[in-house]
């Protein structure tokens, strides 16, 4: 008789915490934030960075509760295509997107072709700030886009979405905060190739950090 009172008190208690992962605890207000437009700044190091109008930017989330789209560039380098989305809470099956699946303009004439972690590191001393995600897209016409990207919650840097939905699992079994950001760089892959694309993105990455850091501490 044990063992049948056993396995229904086990599927009671599974079921229990199931729909407190799926539903989690009311989030402590977000209102401290600081505002992405606000924060964003114009210069990063050697880089410039400039706002553009949300129908001109190719990625969106429509997740988020605000954003920042624009470019930057520096001198000899690529316009790198740059996204902050913020999501002030993520429960009830609402969570930032993987821009594995969330493709440029909706449009599913692309795919990605590989993916890999990479360790961004501090231009001063070189030792690894965070992890980020690379991937290659590539569209059904040929055209091809280096992205990278990274999330951002509970004043850490999480390189993927794996990490970030055990993170937010974790967040909402403490009762934390269930807010989080999406930091998307993107940019086309020209003659010099994926590297050079890549190399720009992870030079843009070593000096907006510190702002991401400020921005959702």
């Amino acid at each position: 008789m044990n063992g049948p009172l056993q396995w229904w008190l086990a599927a009671a208690l599974l079921l229990m915490i199931g729909i407190y992962i799926r539903q989690g605890p009311p989030s402590p207000s977000s209102d401290n934030a600081r505002t992405i437009l606000q924060a964003f700044p114009s210069a990063l190091g050697s880089w410039q960075c400039h706002p553009i109008h949300p129908q001109e930017a190719t990625y969106k989330d429509p997740n988020v509760d605000e954003d920042w789209v624009g470019v930057c560039k520096r001198e000899g380098g690529y316009p790198v295509e740059v996204y902050v989305g913020y999501a002030k809470a993520q429960r009830g099956g609402r969570a930032l997107l993987s821009p594995k699946m969330n493709y440029p303009n909706g449009d599913f004439g692309w795919s990605y072709t590989s993916s890999h972690l990479v360790d961004v590191f501090s231009p001063s001393n070189r030792t690894s700030l965070f992890s980020a995600n690379q991937i290659q897209l590539q569209h059904s016409t040929g055209q091809k886009l280096a992205v990278l990207y990274w999330y951002q919650t509970n004043g850490q840097a999480i390189s993927d979405e794996y990490r970030y939905r055990i993170a937010l699992m974790i967040q909402r079994l403490r009762g934390g905060k269930t807010d989080g950001a999406i930091i998307h760089f993107s940019v086309p892959v020209l003659e010099e190739g994926v590297d050079k694309a890549f190399y720009e993105e992870e030079n843009l990455a070593t000096v907006l950090y510190p702002e991401i850091v400020k921005c959702f501490p």
